[in-house]
């Protein structure tokens, strides 16, 4: 098995609100949590006393994404180049989801880059005419929200720019959840783009989805950004959306969520072998991350900067070409 399939969950769950008024303390992977606000102070440090042109550039030169762009991919506009673009196309051919979305015919896609994720199916599948676009979960209202649908895909992109107050994060996970018990056909498929997982709640959230589809992973893409907290659930082959959401509901006609903090999302509690299975799965993309961000650090840090680019243009190239062939994006593929 993958080490980043998560378990199958069976668990009869009660999806439950429980609210407190304060802000939530991190409760999952709190040692990487620790390191990585450490880290991340570290490079912020270093970033306010860089010139920005330098930072950008030293950036860039670590990700992969953009010795990619160099190939000259063609596609009808420009975000063949662009990081969304290049991480669903690699998520729909190494974990197989191809499959299912070549049976897929309505698409729904939420978020700021919904023109990227739409470009990626348009790639993989060429007769998608039924699309639905949020800039983000948050324009979804609550009406629209509750109403029933029958959708084949759906591709959500959930940010947080606060490690330490999740609460919106969290109100946008519970309106996923809403949305593919009420508007997801069974046998679909759904990705979800994430930030952080380091509180009770996003565990849930995580947990919830695997009673829901036949399989789940958690992936971070050679191609995404390689200092960001971004990971990606693969959930495929939907099987259960038998859920009772009238807590969540309730909550959100009453503007709940506005005066107290949630705590948590479930009446139930969350077997530790999946804790452990996906504390070692995000244990082994934050190791990644932690080193990513200390490389990043070391460069700019670096006074002899010219041999040490050389070196990694070399090794990026190199990755860079063998994923084109190995996602068939050859720029043979679009001239």
């Amino acid at each position: 098995m993958s080490y980043n399939v998560l378990p199958k969950t069976y668990s009869n769950l009660k999806l439950q609100i429980t609210l407190q008024n304060k802000i939530i303390s991190p409760s999952f992977s709190s040692s990487y949590y620790h390191f990585l606000n450490e880290k991340q102070r570290a490079l912020q440090d270093i970033k306010d006393k860089t010139e920005e042109h330098a930072f950008v550039n030293c950036y860039k030169l670590l990700n992969i994404k953009n010795y990619i762009n160099t190939y000259n991919i063609k596609v009808e506009d420009d975000t063949s180049t662009k990081s969304l673009f290049l991480n669903l196309i690699e998520i729909f051919n190494n974990y197989n989801a191809n499959i299912i979305l070549k049976k897929c015919n309505k698409f729904l896609h939420i978020g700021e880059k919904h023109k990227e994720s739409i470009s990626a199916i348009e790639h993989l599948q060429k007769n998608a005419k039924e699309v639905t676009v949020y800039e983000s979960i948050d324009k979804v209202d609550n009406t629209e929200l509750l109403k029933k649908d029958y959708f084949d895909y759906f591709f959500i992109e959930l940010n947080s720019s606060n490690l330490t107050d999740p609460n919106k994060y969290i109100i946008a996970q519970i309106k996923t959840l809403i949305l593919i018990i009420n508007k997801l056909n069974l046998g679909s498929l759904v990705i979800i783009k994430l930030d952080y997982l380091f509180y009770q709640p996003l565990l849930e959230f995580v947990y919830v989805i695997t009673s829901m589809f036949e399989k789940t992973l958690l992936v971070k893409p050679l191609t995404s950004d390689t200092v960001s907290l971004e990971k990606y659930l693969v959930c495929k082959n939907l099987k259960n959306n038998s859920f009772d959401i009238s807590s969540y509901r309730d909550c959100l006609m009453n503007n709940t969520f506005e005066s107290q903090n949630i705590s948590s999302i479930i009446n139930n509690k969350v077997p530790i072998y999946f804790k452990n299975k996906l504390t070692e799965i995000d244990v082994i993309l934050g190791q990644n991350l932690l080193e990513n961000i200390q490389e990043l650090i070391n460069f700019l840090n670096y006074k002899n900067k010219i041999e040490k680019v050389d070196n990694i243009e070399k090794s990026n190239i190199h990755k860079a070409s063998v994923w084109l062939i190995k996602n068939k994006l050859s720029p043979n593929t679009f001239l």
